[in-house]
């Protein structure tokens, strides 16, 4: 099984929230506010280098970890060009402290587009057509902050 992932409202834009989701035979969704954005960014900003890939690797994580048994190759949409080491790396490690065998060949980047089924389901909840599958707390991304 093959899972798109896209991005709705950039993770360094705290005037709106960022939606991750992903999409094919079945499809999900997170949400991550704008007020906790601001919380986060304004405790960790100068603590953590490379935050907002950081928070983005978080918030794929959170959207297809349950769905990773199924899944051979995980196809992240090319939100941030030329930065993808800083979103791979995070987000390679969080998977193999979840999945002990986690291939990190399974990650890929590309160019999704509007005709993707993730951009659909990320678009939906952005404008609030449809609810998220999940709203993170604060408490579940600082977990994985450190």
């Amino acid at each position: 099984m093959r899972i798109e992932v896209d991005q709705s409202g950039k993770i360094e834009d705290l005037r709106q929230d960022t939606i991750v989701a992903f999409s094919n035979e079945t499809q999900f969704s997170v949400s991550l506010s704008r007020n906790l954005k601001r919380d986060i960014f304004k405790e960790f900003r100068k603590k953590i280098k490379h935050l907002k890939y950081k928070l983005f690797a978080i918030c794929i994580f959170y959207t297809i970890k349950d769905y990773i048994s199924d899944c051979d190759l995980i196809i992240i949409d090319k939100e941030y060009e030329g930065k993808e080491a800083f979103i791979k790396g995070p987000l390679i490690s969080l998977m193999r402290d979840k999945f002990e065998n986690f291939n990190k060949k399974q990650v890929r980047f590309s160019l999704i587009g509007r005709g993707s089924k993730a951009h659909y389901v990320a678009y939906r909840v952005k404008r609030k057509i449809d609810n998220p599958n999940k709203l993170l707390i604060k408490k579940e991304i600082i977990r994985y902050l450190k």
